[in-house]
């Protein structure tokens, strides 16, 4: 399209002025269009956030926290088992300056010191600090002058997180092919009883499961496929006792039970081997994610196979990491309730997963609503398990276990993730989602609540792009969008509940990228009004003496 001036009737700088408008309007458009669900970047949420410059270097960060004090402190956090009824996250409010990062730890150094210095036997430490804030013991008058800071956006209690499934088949050894995975690569029931993988289906991705550990020498894991990353659970290893992790992750890349066989698998413990952990210890797990992910530079999923109730401070850490280009995969929850009720299912930018039975109907227990992404098998699942008890037997690396659960439905979409980026490795959270969006199956899921969209996880188009879905069963419901969240995520009220959950570029040829796929479910649609306005300035443009040519 050519624009043809009359200059003898459009002064020179209306003519400029209505271009401006007509290319500041277009440009809107098509910026709405590709960040339609980027309020991660925008107001205050975790766009907003450091760190701070002084962040980067251990020995001077360490003279600005309380003395005697760590940026994580690896000390046993639980009483009998639970937090203490003290126990609180501190969210800073963002854009803070160098200095008032300074200035903030520096006052609450002093005021932990008289603290403990006016009632020596109070328990009042410092956990851990993070980049949005920092978590710890702070006795009710310590906490209140907290709050009451102008630099504090949110004080908010501490979770205790745990990790629990249903066990349905312990050790089970020599079981056919799993039917979680069956599922995943067949358009249709009934199983067939294989799964066919194409290709190295996951090399080139890590995957970080953020869980109570992984037995890294068992047999599916082999050779050297599985990792320790960090623990910030007590004991500072990241072996598995409880088997949550293990089971996760085998689901995800396991060489006989995983969706991504060639990925890598890294460990990353917060949940301590009695199967809970602090809310705390899951943002430190995210915050050394996406500093190993910067070193490595290497396509990362997350599976977060955890949740909790909405928090703020959990919630942050997450939004950073997908902002830092990592695509996070949460499960939606096991307490049959709305999963925005949860944190980080709530997330927008988070493939929120529901669980689905083997034969295709919503699993009972499983959360749903406008949050979740898609569902994904998560009842039966058999995966790789720790011999088990109370701590691990030396020889014992091939055991199974089949288990229920959102935590099953999780890995499923993760594996599907890393398959994703191991084709586009350059895919950001964003085109993961709209990949996994678009190739699953719509309508196929029976039972379904109001507002769940009706998504089943599958790779058939992943793996063959040309390959299209079968029309949706007769009476099942259509694909319903789900809404857009607040990815600033506003402050939460204080909570002590428990918990229990089980980079953008070119795509690669062929690969589902680069078809034509649906987008975002929760993608915040860009204003109607903008292609208006654009035509509307050519209108007065070709009113004023313009042509189009």
């Amino acid at each position: 399209m050519r624009l043809l001036l009359s200059t003898a009737r459009v002064p020179s700088y209306l003519f400029s002025l209505l271009l401006s408008l007509l290319l500041a309007t277009t440009t809107t458009r098509i910026t709405t269009s590709v960040h339609a669900n980027a309020n991660v970047d925008s107001g205050d949420g975790a766009a907003a956030y450091g760190p701070p410059a002084f962040w980067s270097s251990a020995p001077e960060l360490a003279a600005w926290l309380p003395t005697g004090h760590a940026r994580f402190d690896a000390r046993e956090s639980k009483v009998n088992g639970a937090l203490p009824p003290d126990w609180s996250i501190v969210v800073l409010k963002p854009h803070l300056t160098d200095s008032q990062y300074r200035a903030h730890y520096n006052w609450l150094n002093k005021t932990l010191a008289a603290s403990l210095s006016s009632a020596p036997t109070s328990a009042a430490r410092l956990h851990c600090v993070f980049r949005t804030g920092y978590a710890g013991q702070f006795p009710p008058a310590v906490r209140a002058q907290i709050t009451a800071r102008p630099d504090v956006r949110v004080v908010e209690d501490d979770m205790l997180l745990k990790v629990g499934a249903i066990t349905t088949g312990a050790n089970a050894v020599g079981s056919p092919v799993d039917s979680g995975l069956d599922r995943l690569d067949q358009l249709a029931l009934p199983l067939d009883g294989r799964y066919n993988v194409r290709g190295n289906a996951g090399a080139g991705v890590d995957v970080y499961v953020i869980d109570s550990g992984v037995l890294l020498n068992h047999t599916e894991f082999t050779p050297n496929r599985a990792r320790a990353g960090v623990s910030f659970a007590s004991g500072g290893s990241t072996d598995d006792i409880v088997g949550h992790g293990t089971h996760v992750a085998g689901t995800i890349a396991g060489q006989t039970v995983g969706v991504a066989p060639s990925a890598s698998i890294i460990a990353v413990k917060v949940i301590d081997n009695d199967g809970s952990g602090p809310a705390s210890n899951v943002i430190m797990g995210l915050e050394w994610v996406v500093s190993a992910v910067a070193k490595t530079n290497r396509p990362s999923v997350i599976n977060m196979s955890i949740g909790g109730p909405k928090s703020t401070a959990l919630d942050m850490a997450v939004l950073m990491a997908v902002r830092a280009g990592i695509t996070v995969v949460a499960a939606a929850g096991n307490d049959a309730k709305d999963a925005c009720e949860t944190s980080p299912a709530n997330l927008a930018r988070v493939i929120t997963v529901a669980a689905s039975s083997s034969t295709d109907s919503r699993a009972a227990f499983s959360n749903s609503g406008a949050c979740v992404t898609l569902f994904a098998p998560g009842v039966g699942i058999r995966s790789s398990w720790p011999n088990g008890g109370t701590s691990l037997t030396a020889g014992i690396t091939d055991a199974y276990n089949v288990l229920d659960g959102t935590s099953m439905s999780c890995p499923h979409a993760a594996g599907a993730a890393a398959i994703v980026l191991s084709q586009t490795p350059l895919a950001s959270p964003q085109d993961v989602m709209k990949a996994l969006v678009g190739a699953a199956v719509p309508g196929a899921v029976s039972a379904t609540k109001p507002g769940d969209p009706n998504l089943l996880l599958n790779l058939v188009r992943i793996f063959n792009p040309s390959a299209g879905p079968p029309p949706p069963p007769q009476g099942a419901a259509g694909f319903m969008p789900a809404a857009g969240g607040d990815d600033g995520a506003p402050p939460t009220t204080a909570s002590t509940t428990t918990a229990s959950t089980m980079r953008g570029a070119a795509a690669a040829p062929g690969s589902m990228l680069a078809q034509d796929g649906a987008s975002s479910p929760r993608a915040s649609s860009a204003p109607a009004l903008l292609p208006v306005v654009s035509w509307a300035v050519l209108v007065v443009a070709a009113a004023l003496g313009f042509s189009l040519a």
